[in-house]
């Protein structure tokens, strides 16, 4: 762990050629979240093995709904910002958009995001919290001064941090945590636009499998 950690502070430019070094960290907090921890074994010039132990789960059924999923067609048009400094991020957004017939509007700094806001109709948003230029919730604070309001989910690492916390102040706020998947963004697709007052709402039923992350 205090390896990853150094690596993350001699990179604080998080330039991702070298690597950010959060893997391990992400893992272990993850790890406590669910009452257990990484264990680790390793050799010099070998490599390392990293073990993580969770209980089986009892047998049962989940059940749920989502309530009614509407058309693609009731999506088309909404407008989602997605900020984040990411390439990789920013492409599966603008990929899995597209399926949604949504608009991607890209940010990859906080002074981008607001450019944006005060252009441009936004719909929906995604704020990563760790970004280059700014703290994650002073950016989420002046979303919300500009557009009061606007439907915004926060992405994180640490589902325990700091910045997160401050979000919160704010009120109730949809969190998706890294590593990112399909049925992530689907669900906060579905429960950001029911938000909006054009009631765009629901994830259109297939689109997380139709797409492939590349």
């Amino acid at each position: 762990g205090s390896r990853a950690l150094k690596h993350w502070l001699l990179n604080p430019e998080r330039d991702r050629s070298k690597g950010l070094g959060l893997g391990l960290a992400i893992a272990s907090g993850l790890a406590r979240r669910m009452g257990s921890q990484v264990s680790v074994a390793s050799r010099p010039g070998r490599g390392s093995v990293f073990r993580l132990r969770l209980p089986r789960a009892a047998p049962g059924v989940i059940s749920g709904t989502l309530g009614r999923r509407k058309s693609r067609n009731e999506l088309a048009g909404l407008r989602v910002l997605v900020i984040d400094d990411d390439p990789a991020i920013q492409a599966l957004f603008r990929q899995f958009l597209s399926h949604l017939g949504l608009e991607h509007l890209e940010a990859v700094s906080g002074a981008a995001a607001l450019t944006v806001l005060k252009a441009q109709r936004v719909d929906l948003a995604f704020l990563d919290l760790k970004l280059a230029d700014s703290s994650g919730d002073q950016v989420f604070a002046q979303i919300q001064s500009i557009h009061p309001g606007l439907p915004t989910a926060v992405i994180t690492g640490y589902p325990d941090s700091e910045i997160l916390s401050r979000v919160l102040i704010h009120g109730p706020v949809v969190v998706i945590k890294k590593p990112l998947d399909l049925k992530q963004l689907g669900l906060a697709v579905q429960q950001l636009s029911g938000a909006t007052p054009r009631k765009n709402s629901s994830l259109f039923a297939h689109t997380a499998e139709a797409v492939a992350v590349s």
